[in-house]
């Protein structure tokens, strides 16, 4: 099965995409309403985005089941050696159902790229004390980030195109500087409790709510890009002061109050621009 990534007319590189950079200029935050309402469309989008992620999830779903009661499933240590180069682990578009979870001969691997197979965990990658690097995209991990917990040497982790319902079990990725987590099935989002955190890609989703607190411990954060969702108004990000660019395109928010912005952000993209 392979996992296509849908473009959205013009975003944003973290993502593979690009999305239409339309800044606001100052005058237009200072609590003024913001142009493009009109939600039904969006939400007819996200029907047919669910359906289509529904109908990929069961398919990959009975793809792996069937690999591993034929006991071809697990993918142990000798069959990871064979995608190894350097101190890379690269096994995408492999098809892996499962992974083993003994992989004491690969501890001296720092990248590790598992990008559309159909995990639902990954196994013995977690308690690989050297992984700074982790692309584990285009699976079916569910349904929080419990399945990475523990993984505290990463610095950048992709998860776009997964099950994810939540972002608990985030504060234990100690050193994450990178998060993207788009294309997921996020509703809300739990308080950041991580400190080294520079961009955080969430578009895609279906949050509708960032409370005041969500942001409280993540002041390094300089990107958060929370276009595609279903937010109507924005918490207060003033603690944030290293934030230089936040992209909301595609969302309900119907005013954008500068008393909560910090001076040097730029926004990107307002509402259901197209």
């Amino acid at each position: 099965m392979r996992c296509e990534r849908k473009e959205d007319g013009g975003e944003d590189n973290s993502e593979g995409r690009r999305v239409p950079h339309v800044s606001d200029s100052k005058k237009d935050r200072g609590g003024a309403s913001v142009p493009g309402e009109g939600g039904g469309g969006l939400q007819r989008d996200y029907r047919d985005v669910d359906r289509e992620r529904q109908r990929l999830a069961r398919e990959r779903d009975t793809e792996g089941v069937a690999r591993t009661r034929e006991g071809k499933g697990v993918a142990q240590v000798e069959e990871l050696n064979k995608y190894v180069k350097g101190e890379a682990l690269l096994a995408s578009g492999l098809g892996l159902p499962e992974i083993d979870s003994d992989l004491e001969g690969l501890a001296f691997v720092r990248r590790v790229d598992l990008h559309n197979n159909s995990l639902l965990a990954l196994g013995g990658i977690r308690r690989l004390g050297s992984v700074t690097w982790l692309r584990a995209s285009c699976n079916l991990l569910r349904p929080s980030l419990r399945v990475v917990a523990g993984m505290s040497t990463v610095r950048v982790m992709d998860l776009g195109y997964n099950a994810l319902e939540s972002l608990e079990g985030m504060s234990s990725l100690r050193q994450l500087r990178v998060l993207i987590a788009n294309s997921n099935l996020l509703t809300t989002i739990v308080r950041l409790e991580n400190p080294h955190l520079e961009s955080l890609i969430l578009s895609h989703n279906k949050i509708h709510e960032l409370g005041d607190d969500v942001l409280g411990e993540v002041q390094n954060l300089k990107k958060i890009s929370l276009s595609h969702n279903l937010l109507t108004a924005l918490p207060d990000l003033i603690k944030c002061g290293a934030l230089m660019e936040l992209r909301l395109a595609y969302n309900n928010i119907t005013t954008i109050p500068s008393d909560r912005l910090p001076l040097t952000i730029e926004i990107l993209g307002r509402n259901s621009e197209k």
